[in-house]
């Protein structure tokens, strides 16, 4: 073995042990004007993490998605690719 395969052979061990950066994880963000309060985000959450807010008052018609539980989201996006009229987008956590 050559001194530069042995170089070579050295950063590649090197780079092997270097943990990779961790993925930030996505969460689902419903924009509150768009919102109709359908629940089909509700309902095909595979973690039940949604949920359709109470109303504010009596006669309140205007109830949107809620993210509930976000310590159980995935960030798998579920929630935005059915919504119906895309007022679900997934971003990173600030």
């Amino acid at each position: 073995m050559t001194a530069e395969n042995k170089e070579e052979q050295k950063d590649c061990e090197i780079k092997s042990q270097a943990k990779p950066e961790p993925r930030k994880r996505k969460y689902p963000v419903v924009n509150r004007e768009e919102c109709a309060g359908c629940s089909v985000c509700v309902e095909n959450c595979p973690m039940n993490c949604l949920a359709i807010e109470p109303p504010k008052f009596h006669g309140d018609i205007h109830t949107i998605a809620i993210l509930l539980r976000a310590e159980q989201c995935t960030g798998c996006g579920i929630c935005a690719k059915n919504c119906p009229i895309r007022a679900i987008e997934m971003k990173e956590k600030s």
